[in-house]
Parts: structure tokens; C-alpha cells; sequence
């Protein structure tokens, strides 16, 4: 059985993955700015202002759907282990490391750069925010 994608994506070296990430961080920059000058022309607040809370508001979103992804939370904190039946422990000796496994995730680069991304965007919205 051959790997999955996201498999192959975290086993590429951060070189390889890098420019992909900066790609995603400058849309993010360029997409979060606009939409921040949207909402300041029209509802004339200011400029600073409105980018400022912009940039912080996908910072958040970004850090929790990172944390999120990265928790493998992502059936609303169900958690992979939330469909099993009761006893199933009796038919299957070995459904207890499954759970176990289920509540350690692997390894996942892409949330843990979402994360990062999340503290950037917070960081530089709080810096345009104190300066308006």
C-alpha cells in the first residue's frame, strides 16, 4: 500500500516545503490587508486599525485550526476513537492501542507552520494595531 499524500508532503525535506509555505504566508499577507482596507473604506475606521484586527483574527483562526489539525481534532474534539462500540474490547485484543494511538497524532509539519503563521499574523496585526 503506497503512502499518502500528506505522508509524502511531511517527508520532504523543509527545504522542498518552504517556498510553498512563504507562498501561502505572502497570500495571506496580501489577502488579509485587503480585506482589512475593505472594511476600513467602508465603514471609515481607520486604515491601521482595521488591518491591525485583521491580521490578529486570522493569527487566531490560524493558530486554533493549526492546533486543530494538529491535534487530529478535527471531528469536533470526538477524537478517531468516537464511533468504536462499547465492548469492543472483547472482540478486539487489540483495540486498546489503537485508542492509544489515536490519542498520540503523528507527525504534522503543515499544522505546526499553520501555527507559526498564526503567531506571525498575530504579532504584526498587534504591531499595526499599537501604532494607530
Amino acid at each position: 500500500m503506497g503512502r499518502s499524500a500528506d505522508d509524502a508532503w511531511a517527508a520532504l525535506p523543509l527545504r522542498a516545503r518552504m517556498p510553498e509555505y512563504a507562498a501561502l504566508f505572502a497570500t495571506g499577507l496580501v489577502a488579509t490587508a485587503a480585506v482589512g482596507g475593505l472594511i476600513g473604506l467602508l465603514f471609515n475606521v481607520p486604515l491601521a486599525t482595521t488591518m491591525g484586527y485583521s491580521f490578529f483574527g486570522i493569527g487566531l483562526i490560524c493558530v486554533l485550526g493549526g492546533g486543530a489539525a494538529g491535534g487530529d481534532y478535527k471531528s469536533l474534539g470526538l477524537g478517531q476513537g468516537a464511533g468504536r462500540v462499547k465492548f469492543v474490547y472483547d472482540e478486539d485484543p487489540h483495540a486498546i492501542e489503537d485508542l492509544r494511538s489515536a490519542r498520540r497524532p503523528g507527525r504534522n509539519p503543515p499544522a505546526f507552520w499553520l501555527i507559526i503563521a498564526g503567531f506571525l499574523y498575530g504579532a504584526i496585526g498587534l504591531l499595526i494595531a499599537n501604532t494607530a
